[in-house]
């Protein structure tokens, strides 16, 4: 912790605590051992004396911004009352507001498509008419468990190509990774898709009669896939064709 003073402190159950001061730190030393009979008078002392130290500690920051909050061994986020050690001294951060990151997870069976340099776009819940993009810089090696997710998924790191005042840590996004680009293919509901033997195939609708029509798909989201070869746009497909046609 960087101020005029530093300090951490320790609790005693059964002891003296004594305060130092040596080159502007406050130290807090337990002495156990000592009588209780003896200790009310020195305690007394020291608390006043570690009351006085805390009124004149004051915290300072090199410039303006936000603020974040260290981490306890366990990671969770300091509070009100936590102690500050000599093994853990980063009492807070200043963020730099200038380099924006999301973090997310990728389910496993998924984690193929995405590559380092995809472009992404972001949105937010907090600023639905806003939307920024971005570029993916990491993607991790190994898998892990995540809260929310029926398998193993992979953790990806997005940097914003831009930032502005809006933006704060800790906000909620949404990442559209953009795996690739098509233009002029048509795309169908995956549903509509079956197989035949070794080949994908629809149900292609065309002058009264239904054939079998083989078609070759290309990347697939959110329930729709695109045709690269067989179909062209305004033909018509069965969504559910009957069972002896399949």
């Amino acid at each position: 912790m960087k101020g005029d003073r530093q300090y951490w402190t320790s609790t005693c159950d059964m002891g003296i605590s004594w305060i130092f001061y040596v080159k502007n730190e406050i130290f807090a030393n337990n002495i156990d051992g000592w009588s209780p009979c003896r200790s009310g008078a020195y305690q007394r002392k020291a608390g006043m004396a570690y009351q006085k130290a805390i009124g004149a500690t004051r915290i300072t920051i090199p410039q303006d911004g936000i603020v974040m909050f260290g981490t306890s061994w366990n990671g969770r986020k300091f509070s009100k009352d936590d102690e500050i050690n000599i093994w853990r001294p980063l009492l807070a951060a200043l963020p730099d507001m200038s380099t924006m990151i999301s973090e997310t997870y990728v389910k496993e069976i998924d984690i193929a498509k995405i590559s380092k340099g995809d472009s992404v776009n972001i949105t937010l819940d907090a600023l639905p008419d806003k939307s920024y993009t971005g570029e993916v810089v990491y993607i991790a090696s190994i898998g892990e468990d995540h809260q929310g997710f029926d398998m193993k998924v992979f953790k990806v790191v997005i940097r914003l190509n831009e930032s502005d005042e809006d933006l704060k840590p800790g906000m909620t996004c949404s990442n559209h990774i953009i795996i690739d680009h098509y233009s002029d293919r048509p795309i169908i509901p995956i549903e509509a898709v079956y197989t035949d033997s070794l080949q994908r195939i629809v149900f292609l609708k065309h002058g009264g009669k239904i054939t079998k029509q083989p078609v070759e798909l290309g990347a697939e989201n959110k329930g729709m896939t695109v045709v690269l070869e067989g179909l062209q746009e305004g033909d018509r497909i069965l969504m559910h064709p009957l069972e002896d046609m399949l």
